[in-house]
């Protein structure tokens, strides 16, 4: 399964659009403005609903068309971690002090932080909301095809707004398509973002880095004067010429 551009939980858009394009399922040959419809069908639910037993089931029920129109569940699940996290990073700063029954008492300094079931219930309804509405978001962009997805944005969006969001999405790709190039030109050089632990003077990664903006800098991954073409007998380094040592060679 494909790792995505930049990691196995970032979304794919490229993958995404695969499968938009070459689906066969029977979500893929409802018309887009069904899909349309249920998808803010669902939102609505999102919103409405405020039972996590209900949401779980919604958020089950969309994991079951997902898999059903098949589509990678395992990689679908790999991307929610990051809208997780970001729900859970605000979530902690919500479940203290919600009423209740407490089950957990954490003193901080002055301040005594209460966990109740409460607040474990707004946690678990919240992370709910999100990953619901982000499968439910991915679902409908994996089986809408571009010329449809294109055909409902300037229907639904008035004038220039629909332009801007489908020259949006075509720029998506081109961004996305120099990205891998630069990513493919750094590893090529022996750079890898990913190996932060090494990037110190000296190392590949740093070299990499340095590869391109050494013409511009005049450096190299040593930290020396960078001179293009190939030497043959010298370094392509010099010291540098104090200043007096003109005036003193001069008679």
């Amino acid at each position: 399964m494909s790792r995505g551009w930049a990691g196995s939980h970032l979304p794919d858009p490229d993958l995404i659009t695969w499968y938009g394009e070459n689906g066969r399922s029977f979500l893929s040959l409802l018309s887009p403005w069904t899909r349309v419809i249920l998808l803010a069908g669902v939102v609505v639910l999102v919103t409405v609903l405020t039972s996590p037993l209900l949401l779980a089931v919604l958020y089950l029920t969309t994991l079951l068309l997902i898999r059903s129109a098949g589509l990678p569940t395992r990689q679908i699940l790999s991307w929610s971690v990051i809208p997780a996290l970001a729900v859970l990073s605000l979530v902690l700063l919500l479940v203290w002090g919600e009423p209740g029954t407490p089950l957990l008492t954490v003193p901080f300094g002055s301040v005594t932080l209460v966990l109740t079931d409460r607040g474990l219930l707004l946690a678990a309804t919240l992370l709910l909301r999100a990953l619901t509405s982000f499968s439910a978001t991915l679902l409908f962009l994996a089986t809408t095809r571009s010329t449809h997805l294109a055909a409902v944005i300037s229907r639904i969006f008035p004038y220039p707004a629909d332009q801007i969001l489908l020259l949006a999405y075509r720029f998506l790709f081109v961004t996305l398509a120099m990205v891998r190039s630069l990513q493919k030109s750094l590893w090529s050089r022996g750079g890898a973002c990913s190996r932060a632990r090494e990037d110190r003077p000296g190392s590949s990664p740093t070299r990499g880095l340095l590869s391109f903006s050494a013409p511009l800098t005049g450096q190299n991954g040593s930290g020396r004067p960078w001179r293009a073409g190939v030497t043959t007998g010298r370094t392509g380094w010099e010291p540098p010429c104090p200043p007096h040592a003109h005036a003193m060679a001069l008679p």
